[in-house]
């Protein structure tokens, strides 16, 4: 966008669409809502639009939508993943879209998915990876060390090196163990073990703390 000299946008939606096309069907994602914007916060984008996919949404063609969309915004360049497809029934196709794009006066360009060792990686195969514990493979995948972005538990007693996090139902994790790892909160960073519970609900820290040092008391925990 930068060499063709326009702002760049992202446009998301808040809940994964296949909750409201599947509502019977478990739907797990490798971030929540907070960590995706956290993370797209860190791109160069002029906006990040967010918003609820809805049955009313899911009902409109892709023309329908495109029409929409441009009514709101200046859309001369739209980025299409992998295998992005747009409007009701995943109707609107790559080549669909750009024959339509030229219609409406914008340019369509597909992303090829991301390749590692001559092998095809989306986010349903990096899930597959992660819930299997092959966390070194995730690793080289995201670019990154896999981390979560979580509440604390409400804990009446605590021990003094533990800590309780609440897990969302609907992310992916590895299976259950125990894992070496570092957590962070209130800006202070530590070393060491964290387990998931057998229902998946909870994640278990033990800490290695300093005997100078304090477990922090915030309500977000990054592990």
């Amino acid at each position: 966008s930068q060499e063709k000299g326009l702002q760049s946008g992202l446009y998301t939606f808040k809940n994964h669409p296949q909750k409201v096309l599947q509502e019977k069907k478990r739907i797990k994602t490798l971030m929540t809502p907070e960590m995706k914007l956290e993370a797209l916060s860190q791109w160069p984008l002029s906006a990040i639009v967010t918003k609820e996919f809805s049955n009313e949404l899911a009902v409109k063609s892709y023309k329908d939508f495109l029409t929409y969309f441009c009514q709101k915004v200046n859309l001369k360049l739209l980025i299409f993943g992998p295998d992005t497809a747009i409007g009701s029934k995943r109707s609107g196709s790559y080549e669909k879209v750009k024959a339509f794009g030229k219609e409406l006066d914008f340019e369509v360009v597909k992303l090829p998915f991301y390749t590692q060792d001559n092998h095809s990686y989306s986010s349903t195969e990096i899930k597959k990876l992660l819930e299997s514990a092959q966390l070194e493979k995730v690793k080289n995948c995201l670019g990154r060390d896999y981390s979560i972005k979580v509440k604390r538990e409400k804990q009446e007693s605590s021990d003094a090196y533990s800590v309780l996090l609440n897990l969302p139902s609907f992310l992916s994790l590895p299976s259950l163990g125990v894992y070496t790892v570092k957590a962070k909160a209130e800006e202070k960073e530590f070393n060491g073990t964290a387990s998931i519970s057998p229902n998946g609900k909870l994640l278990a820290l033990n800490l290695d703390l300093q005997k100078t040092q304090l477990l922090p008391k915030g309500e977000w925990w990054e592990v």
